[in-house]
């Protein structure tokens, strides 16, 4: 019965790990020291190139051209303003239809937002 566990424990003693020399040490130290630069330098190139995802990218692109056609209308709105002789005091239809752009504007930024909800304007 003693025989056994002598024989168990000798193996075990037997495939105990070595001790690594000093070169060993110094060669895994400069291999990890080259991979931590070249780690390095990968996440600054990443960095470097991160940029809006191509569904942000849409939505960008959908928000700008909503504000575009917003603007045409809004110039429209000036026009017709102006041809109305916007005074303040003297013409209020002026004033009303001036007030009426702005409005719809303001609507458009709103509700064209990008990563807002269609019913929740402005968060």
């Amino acid at each position: 019965m003693i025989v056994l566990p002598l024989a168990v424990c000798s193996q075990t003693f037997a495939q105990a790990p070595q001790p690594s020399t000093t070169q060993d040490v110094r060669a895994e130290f400069e291999q990890l020291k080259r991979d931590v630069t070249r780690l390095t330098r990968e996440i600054v190139a990443l960095k470097q190139t991160q940029g809006p995802s191509a569904e942000e990218y849409d939505e960008i692109v959908a928000y700008l051209r909503t504000q575009a056609a917003s603007a045409s209308a809004f110039k429209l709105v000036l026009v017709d303003s102006e041809e109305k002789g916007f005074t303040y005091g003297i013409n209020p239809d002026s004033r009303i239809v001036l007030l009426a752009g702005l409005e719809q504007l303001c609507t458009s930024f709103e509700t064209s937002l990008p990563g807002s909800a269609p019913d929740s304007p402005g968060e």
